[in-house]
Formats: structure tokens, C-alpha cells, sequence
């Protein structure tokens, strides 16, 4: 049997018991064939596009993970900036009670702030004022947790060598409680310490490199040199910041995802927060690359930003079946309801093959009839050029290309004697507002009072007052026309002429273009009873007056 036999037999089984005839079936075999066709494509298609789509939601997804770790590491370095400010503002403002504030340029340029104790105008504090200014800044601040003034040993000679250095600390024991020190008599040696000496040889304000207190913290301290009036060093105060203070409240507000480390990265890539706390200041990396693809090997992502200050970086690593987590339980979702979606696609699509044929028809029925009213509205606008080709004294052209099919763009024009038996140019230009259908029937209905109007008078201001009129009378739909009109007297070159709304008119005279200024009127139809106001001009024989 022959395949066409064969598809014959297919078909009479198939659809003879439904009580189709031949033809019928034949074309119901057909769309049965395009449908099929179409949902066996639409499931390849759709298999490859699953494919693509989750190897791209995957790098969306990171791109997404990326913008949410970033605005929870804002939100990180602004915690940490916020407990940094008010470190530095309580050492700023605690110096500016003993001494004067001054501010001088740095080697680089930079602008730095320190304060000078002038012995003429101030009266040296005794150690009990320290103490007492010490814990009153360290009950004003959360920030703080200890606050210390450091001086050379000529300063307080009283005190030999050794020197004096106030100090005040939240106790060790309860943080409720405070002590008050003199770090030489603790055996500390402070004028060795980094807050001390370092400060003292940069001859600025600065954070001092992290170091661990009695209790194990980790504490950096803001550091401010003080001189003598002479320029001499004198001393520095510090106020010291505990990282664990602001490392709970980030622990505590950043969590981006399930299993998310934060940690801070101080000098010399130290690690200052971290999760595992043996690590804290005795684990550090050798870059933060390096860090990066370890923390890849371990099947995490590692974000990291720079906080200004003081040279630290805040570092988050994030699992990444938690970044994906949300992405893989939506595509399963996803997967099933596009199954049903193809069943459906297939369904809507023979009933979509039936709608569209009855679309197309009416469709082409309605351009063939907008066609028609096309070459209707053209044919009421004059069309041959030269307008009057019998006549030396004037060149008219003109030119209308709608935006669609039919619109409401118009020009006319007629001769006619005036009032002084001169032969009169009067003509038109406008544009119906909106487009299509509705702005070509007003369009029509202006071109015919136009040329009403101009048969019986010459006047601009009285033909744009009686259209105005007439479309205002009955207009429930509030549409208006832009319109400019002329009168030209084509033995004397004097043009009347009025704009309505219209564009301003180009005047090219001794070879140069300019736009004429005209006075404003409304558009017709816009209000009844409207005063239009003309105005005229002279027009030589070597003008060319352009309207669009």
C-alpha cells in the first residue's frame, strides 16, 4: 500500500466515524498536523531554552547575590564608621577642653588637626581633672571603652621618668564599673606602645595597629598628638575602641544568607572578626585573592569591601547552595507549570489559528475601505502644480503626506476679488488634532467651511472667526484645529493674515530664511466666541513665504 493510500485509510478511520466527508477531513488532518507540529517544536525549544535559562539564572542569581552582600556590607562599614565617628569626636572633644585646636599641612598635603597647650593662656590640668574629664567621656559613649592621656616625663617632672599617663577602663570584672589607672604604675610602658610612639613620630591624629587588652579583646586605639606652643611634643591622648563592640551589632543585623561568615580584615591582613575566635588576631591571608580561591574550594563566594577607615575590609562568604537555593526551588516550579503551559499553548492555539484568519479578513476589509476615504479626502484638496500656471505673478506649491491612511492635516486655496477689485490669494494651512478617522472627518468639516468661507469674504480674522464658531457649537468631543490664513493682494504684494495656534511661518527673503513672530490666538474649536487678532505684511516679487 502506497503512503498516500495509507494516509487516505488514516483518514477515513479517523474522522468517517465522526460523519466528516473526505474534504473536511482532510483539512481537519491538516490543522491536526500543524498542531502537532507546533507543540513538539515549542517542547524542543522549550527543553533548550530550560537549559540556557538556568545556566543564565545562575549567573543572574549570583549578580543578585552580589547586590544584596554589597548593601549588607554598606550596612556593615556604616556600623563600623558610626562607632569610629563618635571614637574620634569624644578624643576630639575631650582635647578641646585642655587644649587649643590647630591645624597644619601634612608632608603629603593633607590637612590634619592637633592641639597645642599654650602654658601662657591655660592653666596645666592636675591629674585629678584628667581623671575626672577621662570618665566623663567614657560614660557619654558606647564607643568608647577606655580613654587615656600620655605625656613626656617634662611635662609632669614630678613624676621622674617614668611619666604620667591617665587612664580610664571599663573593669575587666563588671562593665558597669570603672577604674581608674596610672599606666606606669600598672608597669606599662607606654611611651614604647604603638598608640604612644607612633603617633609621636607621625605628628598627626591616627588609629593605632590593633592589639589585645587584659581580658583578651581586640582594641584599636584614635590617637591625638598634643604640643607645646613651641612646637614641642608633649604627649598623646587615646581613646580606645573594643572591635567586638560593633562586631556583635553586625553579627547581629547582616545575615544575607543561611551559613553567611562576616568577617573584618585589619593591617597586615589580620584577621580583627571572625567566626572562630582562636583565629582573631593570630590567623591572617596572604591576599584577599588568595583568600577568595579558597573560600571558592570550599564551595562558598567570598564578597569583600574596603572600609575608609583606617585600611580594613569587610569580608562576607556566603554558601553557595544558600545563593542558589531560592533559584533551584523556583525553576522546579517553573518546569511544571510550563508543562501544563505547553498542553495549554496547544489548546489556544487551533482556536487561535480560527481567530486570526476572521482578523485578517476584517482586517483587510477595513484598509481597503480606509483606502477609499483616503483618495476621498485627498481629492478634496487641490492637487495640481503650479496651482495656476496661467499666471506670472505668483508660484504655489504644496505638499501633504498623512501619518497614517487618513488624517486631519489640510491646505487650500482660492482667488478672488477684495473689496478693491484686486485679484486675492486666499489660503490655508492646518492640522486637526489627534490622527486617524476622527481627525479626518473634522478635517473635512473645516476644508468645507474654508472654502465657504473664503468665497465670501477676504478677511482672515472674519474666516477663522466663523469656523471658530461653527466646530465650537457642536464639539463634545473637544477637538481643535491649528489653522493659519492669508489674504494676499496680488497686484500690491500687502498680506493680511492671522495665526491660529499654528507653526510660525518662515519667511526667505534676499536669499535668507528667518521665522516670522506672529501673534498668539487660539486654535479653532478650542473656545466660541474667540477675538482673532490679523496682522499683515508686504510680500516682493522675490519672496518666498514657506507655512508647514
Amino acid at each position: 500500500m502506497s503512503t498516500k493510500e495509507k494516509k487516505q485509510t488514516f483518514l477515513k478511520s479517523l474522522f468517517y466515524g465522526m460523519g466528516m466527508r473526505d474534504s473536511e477531513g482532510k483539512k481537519m488532518y491538516s490543522i491536526v498536523q500543524l498542531a502537532l507540529f507546533i507543540f513538539l517544536s515549542s517542547t524542543i525549544v522549550f527543553m533548550v531554552a530550560a537549559g540556557m535559562s538556568y545556566y543564565e539564572t545562575r549567573k543572574t542569581a549570583m549578580i543578585g547575590a552580589q547586590n544584596v552582600v554589597q548593601l549588607n556590607m554598606q550596612l556593615a562599614t556604616e556600623i563600623i564608621n558610626n562607632h569610629v565617628k563618635q571614637a574620634e569626636n569624644a578624643g576630639y572633644n575631650m582635647a578641646s577642653l585642655f587644649f587649643d585646636k590647630d591645624t597644619f599641612h601634612t608632608d603629603d598635603g593633607e590637612i590634619a588637626i592637633r592641639f597645642v597647650f599654650d602654658e601662657r593662656r591655660s592653666h596645666k590640668p592636675t591629674v585629678d581633672e584628667m581623671y575626672l574629664v577621662l570618665d566623663k567621656f567614657m560614660r557619654s559613649t558606647d564607643a568608647v571603652t577606655g580613654a587615656c592621656i600620655g605625656f613626656e616625663p617634662r611635662v609632669y617632672p614630678e613624676y621622674g621618668d617614668k611619666g604620667i599617663a591617665p587612664f580610664v577602663r571599663k573593669s575587666p570584672e563588671n562593665d558597669t564599673l570603672y577604674e581608674w589607672l596610672n599606666l606606669p604604675d600598672e608597669g606599662s610602658q607606654y611611651r614604647e606602645k604603638d598608640w604612644y610612639n607612633t603617633t609621636k613620630e607621625l605628628g598627626r591624629a591616627r588609629w593605632s595597629l590593633p592589639f589585645k587588652d587584659v581580658k583578651g579583646a581586640v582594641i584599636t586605639s584614635f590617637c591625638i598628638p598634643v604640643y607645646n606652643r613651641m612646637g614641642q611634643y608633649i604627649g598623646t591622648i587615646a581613646m580606645d575602641m573594643n572591635l567586638e563592640s560593633f562586631s556583635k551589632q553586625i553579627r547581629a543585623e547582616i545575615h544575607p544568607y543561611d551559613g553567611s561568615e562576616i568577617m573584618l580584615i585589619g593591617p597586615g591582613n589580620m584577621f580583627l572578626v571572625h567566626p572562630d575566635q582562636e583565629c582573631v588576631m593570630n590567623c591572617s591571608i596572604e591576599s584577599i585573592d588568595k583568600f577568595e580561591k579558597e573560600e571558592e574550594e570550599k564551595n562558598r563566594t567570598l564578597f569583600y569591601h574596603e572600609v575608609d577607615s583606617d585600611n580594613m575590609i569587610v569580608a562576607i562568604s556566603c554558601p553557595n547552595h544558600s545563593i542558589y537555593k531560592f533559584i533551584d526551588e523556583l525553576l522546579s516550579k517553573l518546569l511544571g507549570w510550563a508543562a501544563l503551559g505547553l498542553i495549554l499553548i496547544e489548546i489556544c492555539a487551533l482556536s487561535t489559528f480560527r481567530q486570526l484568519r476572521r482578523v485578517v479578513e476584517a482586517k483587510a476589509s477595513v484598509d481597503g475601505e480606509l483606502t477609499i476615504a483616503s483618495n476621498i479626502q485627498m481629492s478634496m484638496l487641490p492637487m495640481m502644480f503650479p496651482a495656476f500656471p496661467d499666471r506670472n505673478d505668483l508660484k504655489l506649491f504644496a505638499s501633504l503626506k498623512p501619518a497614517k491612511t487618513v488624517g486631519g492635516d489640510l491646505y487650500d486655496y482660492v482667488i478672488r476679488k477684495n473689496e478693491l477689485g484686486n485679484d486675492t490669494l486666499v489660503f490655508t494651512i492646518g492640522d486637526v488634532s489627534g490622527k486617524g478617522v476622527p481627525a479626518s472627518l473634522m478635517m473635512a468639516v473645516v476644508c468645507s467651511l474654508f472654502r465657504d468661507m473664503a468665497l465670501k469674504s477676504t478677511n482672515p480674522t472674519e474666516i477663522l472667526t466663523d469656523i471658530n464658531n461653527c466646530i465650537s457649537e457642536r464639539n463634545e468631543y473637544n477637538m481643535f484645529c491649528t489653522m493659519f490664513v492669508g489674504a494676499l493682494d496680488l497686484n500690491t504684494g500687502r498680506m493680511v493674515y492671522c495665526n491660529a495656534g499654528h507653526n510660525q511661518p518662515v519667511l526667505i527673503r534676499n536669499g535668507k530664511a528667518s521665522f516670522m513672530e506672529v501673534l498668539p490666538n487660539l486654535p479653532v474649536g478650542a473656545f466660541g466666541g474667540f477675538e482673532y487678532q490679523s496682522e499683515e505684511m508686504t510680500l516682493t516679487r522675490t519672496d518666498t513665504f514657506y507655512i508647514y
